[in-house]
């Protein structure tokens, strides 16, 4: 009875705050990277989903947002691309907060992309991607791929030698029951993460997109469905026996990126591939999809597929046309751009106020650009943000020549001032307990000697936060300098007292001094 108390009273708490954000006019969307980071993102609760992916690729830093695009899941949970021209509203279901996830919905080259911000979004997914086992990776290639991940992750491999910390490290980089490394694979791994030695992060992860964009399953996604197959007519039957009309359903594996649509049968190796150059046109209705393919007689063939769900085939409708329309025209089409359908809201203003119809519009696509147009668009950008940079740095320069000195020396001594109040803050939050942040490090444990958190907290914790090693014993510590006094601009009388360090004395020298002076001063919890 309590339990069922307890569930009424949060179900209304819930329904309350999801009012309250309503009546205020506001939506708060959860938007999920690759790596998992959540951004919070709040708009109007008209606001269309570009709205939202504006926000977040301005989180992030970057102008290529026609790369990216927003997923929400379906009650089935299908992962579904969000319309970025239509309502979010009506759209994901649930209440707010709305969780999306950010990914990469139209895969390019490398070269194409024009920041790091972007590199770093794709090297995520694809990443995410290589581990889960979507990318199909060769035996003579996983260890350049391996070896590319470790050094954007890791950096420099730290010996020569073969570690049990290295293995790991390359086990926790391919977490593959299905296919484990050999000792061979770690060997190749390793040799090739040894010759990447200086290699920066951002230029492992542009070798590392490079490699992936030569797989075939590059920026793919796969789909189980059926296919209707049609009877050879040579069984001797006449053409109107309803045995040789009827059709076939087959299982197959569709799937579809940046080079057009794949076709493989359950049981068969080989795989039909259809290029989008070929792909006359895309029609659905309820869960069968048509694509109308040109033959090399110049005749046209019709594929039929048949989808697990209605959401499934609209999604799937969607997604040909738009990879069609950005990896192959020169531009959009207007009878794409324009194509939409009304709600019933729509219909009944259209009776009435056909002029105002507009606003009701549920637009079946949301490609607005190319991959050339978008490729432009952000080159644009840039440039235009780039002069700006100029413009602003050289009116920086003229004012600086024209302020007199004492005022260029007043402005220098208030930025010092600053970057010293910086230094205190950080020193002060150094100083704070690294599980409550309220009190002062006061407690040391042994047998590691950490020592990052407070008296209560070191009382809770069996184990080390730091290197996880199990805490035998909690010792007080005395540190020379206090929160207390750093934000006051104190210094201690033992600090005053030691003699100063010269220029050329050793620095590991002091601080073994500071720690000996520090561990001198403990007493048993």
């Amino acid at each position: 009875m309590n339990r069922l108390v307890v569930k009424e009273v949060l179900s209304k708490m819930s329904l309350q705050l999801d009012l309250s954000n309503w009546q205020s006019g506001q939506i708060l969307c959860l938007v999920s990277r690759p790596d998992s980071v959540v951004i919070e993102v709040e708009v109007d609760k008209n606001a269309i989903g570009q709205e939202i992916l504006d926000k977040v690729c301005a989180s992030i830093g970057t102008v290529e947002k026609d790369y990216f695009g927003l997923q929400y899941y379906s009650p089935k949970r299908e992962p579904l691309w969000l319309n970025l021209r239509n309502r979010v509203i009506g759209k994901v279901s649930g209440q707010t907060p709305f969780r999306l996830r950010l990914r990469v919905k139209y895969f390019v080259e490398t070269h194409y992309l024009l920041q790091e911000s972007t590199r770093r979004i794709f090297y995520l997914q694809l990443k995410q991607d290589f581990m889960e086992g979507k990318l199909e990776v060769g035996a003579e290639i996983l260890p350049t791929i391996l070896a590319l991940i470790a050094q954007a992750e890791t950096g420099d491999v730290m010996s020569h030698d073969q570690s049990s910390d290295t293995l790991e490290m390359y086990t926790n980089l391919y977490p593959q029951e299905h296919c484990p490394l050999t000792v061979t694979d770690f060997n190749r791994i390793h040799q090739q993460h040894s010759l990447l030695k200086g290699v920066s992060k951002n230029s492992a992860i542009s070798k590392f997109l490079s490699t992936v964009a030569t797989l075939p399953t590059y920026g793919t996604d796969t789909y189980v469905m059926k296919q209707e197959i049609l009877p050879s007519t040579g069984s001797g039957r006449g053409t109107n026996s309803p045995v040789m009309n009827r059709s076939q359903l087959v299982n197959v594996a569709f799937r579809i990126g940046p080079q057009g649509i794949e076709v493989t049968k359950e049981g068969d190796s080989e795989s039909k591939r259809i290029p989008f150059q070929a792909v006359q046109l895309a029609t659905h209705a309820g869960k069968t999809i048509d694509i109308h393919v040109y033959q090399d007689d110049g005749s046209i063939k019709t594929l039929v597929f048949r989808a697990n769900s209605d959401s499934q085939s609209n999604a799937l409708y969607r997604m040909i046309t738009e990879m069609l329309a950005f990896y192959t025209w020169d531009t959009v089409h207007s009878s794409v751009i324009h194509q939409h359908s009304l709600d019933f809201k729509g219909h009944f203003l259209a009776l009435f106020r056909p002029n105002v119809s507009d606003m009701d519009k549920q637009y079946i696509f949301d490609v607005q650009r190319t991959s050339r147009e978008a490729h432009d668009n952000a080159r644009r950008i840039l440039y235009r943000r780039q002069l700006k940079m100029k413009t602003v740095a050289a009116e920086q320069a003229k004012f600086d020549s024209e302020t007199p000195d004492n005022t260029v020396k007043n402005m220098n001594d208030s930025v010092e001032a600053e970057m010293l109040q910086e230094r205190l803050q950080t020193i002060s939050d150094a100083l704070s307990c690294r599980i409550c942040f309220d009190s002062e490090i006061e407690c040391a444990f042994v047998p590691c000697g950490h020592q990052v958190c407070c008296k209560s907290c070191a009382e809770r914790c069996q184990n080390c936060p730091i290197c996880r090693k199990p805490v035998t014993k909690t010792l007080v510590v005395f540190l020379p300098i206090t929160k207390e006094l750093v934000n006051s601009g104190l210094i201690s009388p033992e600090v005053e007292s030691m003699p100063p360090m010269e220029e050329d004395s050793c620095q590991e020298c002091l601080q073994t001094s500071i720690q000996t002076q520090t561990l001198a001063t403990v007493e048993p919890v």
